[in-house]
């Protein structure tokens, strides 16, 4: 007997072909005369859906950190809980990879080969087109989110110079609730 390894239903999930019964984790056991465990592939389209996901959730826990701050009712909060979603259509459309923003057009990128400048051009030009300031949110296995945008250098007599810089997650989170709080306020 020898299992195929067969494709995705729904959520995700592997099953075999034949009987349409879900496999584990890895994949299906091959019976040739001994065990073996053959990994299943991780699917990259899954992989950039989780890595929005997982950026939406966090953004959307900080309009709630925001919202609280400023009083705002508990019922409030917990609605702009649910305010940045995903771009579900960003492929037949084009646009940033997260929807509602305050202004920010988000690309989220997780992925083993970094292309940051390749991303970043892409950035650039979603959030242009959208007249939103382009923040590129990225990180690679087993490692932490890091954020590329614009930052401003002070110059002397008040001047300032536009510079693209990078920062860490928490201190995205950060400065996000604040980009927040500034929003509601207006």
């Amino acid at each position: 007997m020898r299992l195929i390894l067969g494709g995705h239903v729904g959520g995700g999930q592997l099953v075999d072909p034949a009987t349409a019964a879900p496999l584990g984790r890895y994949g299906a056991i091959k019976n040739t005369g001994r065990s073996t465990r053959e990994p299943a592939m991780i699917h990259v389209v899954n992989k950039g859906k989780t890595g929005e996901r997982e950026v939406a959730d966090t953004m959307n826990y900080c309009i709630f950190l925001a919202m609280q701050t400023l009083g705002y009712p508990r019922e409030e909060c917990l609605q702009g809980m649910a305010t940045i979603q995903r771009n579900q259509i960003q492929t037949a459309i084009g646009g940033s990879d997260l929807l509602n923003c305050y202004g920010l057009s988000i690309e989220v990128k997780r992925q083993e080969i970094l292309s940051v400048n390749t991303w970043w051009r892409q950035c650039e030009t979603s959030a242009k087109r959208d007249g939103c300031v382009p923040v590129l949110v990225y990180r690679q296995n087993k490692k932490p989110w890091r954020v590329r945008t614009y930052f401003y250098l002070p110059l002397p007599e008040g001047h300032q110079m536009q510079v693209t810089g990078e920062i860490d997650w928490e201190t995205f989170k950060t400065w996000f609730i604040n980009w927040v709080k500034a929003s509601l306020q207006k």
